[in-house]
């Protein structure tokens, strides 16, 4: 009985460590989603658009500081996908396809 004890207790504890890292790993980038389509930001100010449903829809992300400045990165749904770097310290992004709409502004977490 002490046995079975001592093994949920080491599975629980291991399940805890696991998930812990997890989490920390997860802080390193944010990741909005537009159907499949994708925007990753990164810790290094870039964010990476992924078109991956191939169907001919151009997608894109737009980021926006506090005022309205804008910037926005495009991928035309070639294979891989297209990233782009920026000096300025951006708050929200969105992502849009063609034909389909935007998400709503998310604000980004990553850049602080």
């Amino acid at each position: 009985m002490n046995t079975a004890r001592i093994l949920i207790a080491l599975l629980t504890a291991l399940t805890v460590l696991f998930a812990g890292q997890a989490t920390s790993s997860a802080q390193e980038g944010q990741i909005i989603f537009h159907g499949r389509d994708k925007a990753t930001l990164t810790n290094a100010h870039s964010v990476r658009v992924c078109d991956e449903e191939r169907d001919g829809h151009y997608v894109w992300a737009e980021l926006r500081t506090g005022a309205s400045e804008i910037a926005r990165e495009a991928d035309g749904g070639d294979p891989g996908c297209d990233t782009e770097t920026f000096s300025l310290n951006y708050k929200e992004v969105l992502l849009c396809e063609e034909n389909k709409g935007c998400t709503r502004w998310v604000p980004i977490n990553v850049w602080g």
